[in-house]
């Protein structure tokens, strides 16, 4: 029988279906009006661009909303595979506060690119805490 959204499978007919033909829906509770994980569009037959590297969920448009969280890391980019701004460590989980990098910006790796301009200033060293001149 067929559900509002998708196809009823499976030996008991409880289960969604999960085919190119049928599409791959989600949500048996809900009457498989879901796409399911990795998938989008009307008939949920689109996958979604690289899964969202494992690091977001995929919208009903195929777009990443990345994952922003302590315990899953602060993830950006078109496929939540960049660490975002103010965030590095290999899960994006270490966050640089305002004494991590005074006269400069935390990039992916921790380290401080200090700044080097005349509206910024002229930092360097370690923290780039100290004036470059």
């Amino acid at each position: 029988a067929n559900s509002t959204h998708g196809h009823w499978g499976g030996a008991n007919c409880t289960a969604c279906a999960s085919s190119s033909a049928a599409g791959y829906w989600s949500a048996a509770s809900s009457g498989c009006r879901q796409c399911a994980a990795g998938y989008f569009g009307a008939l949920c037959q689109s996958a979604c661009p690289s899964l969202c590297s494992g690091h977001g969920t995929c919208g009903s448009n195929g777009a990443c909303t990345c994952d922003r969280s302590s315990s899953t890391g602060s993830w950006t980019g078109v496929g939540c595979s960049v660490c975002a701004s103010g965030y590095y460590g290999a899960n994006c989980t270490i966050q640089c506060n305002a004494n991590t990098c005074v006269g400069g910006t935390c990039q992916s790796d921790g380290s401080c690119r200090c700044f080097s301009n005349a509206s910024a200033g002229f930092f360097t060293g370690a923290s780039c805490r100290r004036c470059r001149f």
